[in-house]
């Protein structure tokens, strides 16, 4: 338990110094990828969400999701690649391929729903 604290602070303070190397951008041209990294304990929607992007003109193929549980069960399965607080170390590395290729994607907008 103790050890789960320790990383949550570690991770914290980690983001908070990544986001200080935010760069800013304006863009002239229209939004084309998004990418939309969800916690799923606090938003459940995705499919309407989904929904929501075509009917702005986004095309399915150019929007990438990655979803975060607290719990991942043996038999869960899932519609989007998934990943949980187990598969995070604590230097930050994550293990699954996935969540390093979405990192590592390039996107005209990022939408971000956690807590």
């Amino acid at each position: 338990m103790f050890i789960k604290y320790i990383k949550e602070i570690s991770l914290k303070k980690k983001l908070k110094k990544s986001l200080l190397n935010v760069r800013y951008s304006t863009q002239t041209t229209p939004i084309q990828t998004i990418g939309i990294l969800i916690d799923e304990s606090y938003f459940n929607q995705k499919e309407e969400l989904i929904q929501e992007l075509i009917g702005f003109g986004i095309k399915e193929e150019n929007i990438k999701m990655l979803v975060f549980r607290d719990k991942i069960k043996k038999n869960d399965v899932f519609s989007q690649p998934t990943f949980s607080a187990k598969d995070v170390k604590l230097s930050g590395n994550v293990f699954p391929y996935f969540v390093n290729e979405f990192a590592n994607s390039q996107f005209d907008m990022l939408l971000s729903y956690y807590d």
